[in-house]
């Protein structure tokens, strides 16, 4: 049996105790780090803890598996009379094996959570967290201000389950400011966050309030709102400046939330959160630029192709002179959509006014004077896109709609070609192109264009409309029929693929079959003197005489082309001659 020196073994004790020792304090340490990030708290003094604790778990484990000893070892018979002194691991494979893993998870585990929180406290696209803080100052429970705020503010969102007003149970002074208001609402996971304070003079209170965007709409008009009110103690004793506060907030919310839905595509709810966020507004109509809401619920209205009711909520932005061209320009659309093409043109002529660089004010416009069949003045706007905007496919294609419409066949497919380079997928641009060359004649390469646009859009009936009257120009009276019948198939009541398919069976001899499309293209378009004449042509080639007499008679009622009028005339007189 050995001596042993009492104070080597504590000293020996203490040492092997090192890496669990270590690990403790890591433990502690990190807990307190993790709770004080739980609860929001996102300071140096949190993140130093966190690093502390999860450096010393790192550290305790490592220590555990590499440290190393140097024990005594008496040496086998015959020589069991020395000693030799090795190295080796202080502690047991099980137990270094357990800190490996413990130093391998400890990272994993501290970046997945981390990153775990980070994913469950990020502001959810559906879900928007509008936070109240206490609003402070003198005798603030006898005032209310908070607790009218939260109450307008839950009586106007109720019906929103996306929604959740939530109350934060501090303050934020001016000292703090907006710094400090953003690291409490982004701990909190709020999408606004509202507080503020007020004070109160000989007869006067000041009251400041702060409408904070923290995570929205990228078309807000403005991501903070500030608002500064100097009035009477008395109007805070009657809650009136409670009340405009409240309708401020709410109303300032509310637009917000109807702008996440805009930008959603969710027409219907963008607006009904713009007009109950302008229904808020009773008390303070004149400290509120309103004309923002009107601009977006126009919008609303004009997405959802209801533009009978954007263009008044249009009208009322510019008449309270919203600084936004894109009004006039939205505005344009729907007079475009509507036909009322002057009033589109004098549209994008204000908007250009205000910013002249824009591409698409020109487009708008160029597109209203096409309609107009102003071709000269079509080109020189699309010209004005194309300089601007050098890679925009449809200012290409519709700049070749007015060069064939001039008669200018060459310089138009140069441009459904360039549209066609620029965008691989345009079926109109394939469809102009085809229309173009059977203007010219070139019927093979207009049915080649029209199979092009059929192939990347299944569904263009027109492109089978015109491809069956390329077919029919030929002679191929079947396979045109057959692009009729599916035109007729997915437009029912296409009066067009009517028209055009009583000409084919007209030209096969099938007078019965082409006078029922001409009465069918009648019916869906009454007012059609050409659908009139051909009936009658029909009747003439199968030598019903009353019945052309009819049919033409009724045209000449209908025809508005001097051309057709005096065609109809000369048939008339032929048979009245018989």
């Amino acid at each position: 049996m050995s001596d042993e020196n009492p104070n080597r073994n504590l000293t020996g004790f203490l040492k092997n105790l090192t890496g669990v020792i270590t690990s403790v304090i890591g433990l502690v340490t990190g807990i307190a780090g993790f709770v004080n990030f739980a609860i929001g708290n996102r300071g140096t003094i949190t993140l130093t803890l966190l690093a502390i604790g999860i450096s010393a778990f790192e550290i305790g484990f490592l220590y555990i598996y590499f440290k190393k000893v140097t024990r005594k070892i008496r040496l086998p018979f015959p020589d069991n009379d020395k000693v030799e002194e090795k190295k080796g691991a202080a502690y047991s494979d099980r137990i270094r094996r357990l800190a490996l893993i413990g130093a391998i998870l400890i990272p994993l585990i501290s970046v997945t959570v981390l990153v775990g929180w980070k994913y469950l406290h990020r502001p959810h696209s559906n879900k928007i967290i509008v936070l109240v803080s206490n609003f402070e100052g003198p005798d603030a429970g006898n005032y209310r201000v908070t607790d009218l705020i939260m109450s307008a503010l839950r009586e106007a969102t109720k019906k929103y389950p996306e929604v959740e007003v939530r109350h934060l149970n501090q303050s934020i002074t001016e000292q703090q400011g907006n710094e400090e208001a953003h690291k409490v609402g982004e701990a909190q996971g709020a999408s606004l966050f509202l507080w503020g304070w007020y004070g109160r003079g000989a007869g006067n209170v000041l009251v400041t309030t702060h409408f904070e965007v923290l995570t929205g709409p990228k078309d807000l008009p403005s991501k903070s709102e500030r608002r500064m009110l100097n009035a009477a103690v008395a109007e805070l004793e009657s809650f009136k400046i409670q009340t405009q506060l409240s309708e401020e907030m709410t109303y300032l919310t509310l637009m917000t939330i109807g702008l996440v839905r805009l930008e959603a595509n969710d027409f219907n709810g963008a607006i009904e959160r713009f007009t109950d966020a302008l229904n808020q507004i009773s008390t303070s109509k004149e400290l509120i630029n309103l004309a923002p809401i009107y601009y977006f619920r126009g919008n609303g209205y004009l997405f959802n192709n209801d533009y009978d009711r954007a263009i008044p909520d249009y009208n009322e932005a510019i008449r309270l002179k919203i600084k936004e061209p894109d009004a006039y320009y939205n505005r344009s659309i729907a007079f475009n959509i509507k036909g009322d093409y002057d009033r589109a043109i004098a549209d994008c002529d204000e908007a250009i006014k205000l910013k002249p660089d824009d591409p698409y004010f020109y487009f708008s416009r160029g597109y209203a004077s096409l309609k107009k069949g102003d071709y000269d003045r079509t080109i020189a706007d699309y010209d004005k896109v194309i300089s601007l905007k050098s890679d925009y496919a449809p200012a290409y294609n519709n700049r070749g709609i007015a060069f064939n419409s001039k008669g200018d066949y060459d310089r138009a497919i140069a441009d459904y070609d360039k549209a066609i380079s620029l965008k691989p997928d345009y079926a109109a641009a394939y469809f102009n192109r085809g229309f173009t060359y059977d203007d010219k004649r070139d019927y093979d390469r207009a049915i080649a264009d029209y199979d092009e646009a059929i192939r990347l859009k299944p569904d263009y009936a027109d492109a089978y409309i015109n491809r069956g009257v390329a077919f029919n120009k030929k002679g191929d009276y079947n396979r045109a029929i057959a692009d009729y019948d599916k035109a007729i198939r997915l437009k029912p009541d296409y009066a067009a693929a009517y028209f055009n398919r009583g000409i084919a069976f007209d030209s096969k001899g099938d007078y019965d079959r082409a006078i029922a499309d001409y009465d069918k293209a009648i019916s869906l378009t009454p007012d059609d003197a050409d659908a009139y004449f051909n009936k009658g042509v029909a009747y003439e080639n199968k030598n019903d005489r009353e019945g052309a007499i009819t049919s033409f008679k009724k045209a000449a009622e209908l025809a508005s082309d001097p051309a057709l009028g005096e065609e109809i005339k000369q048939r008339l007189l032929k048979l009245k001659a018989k």
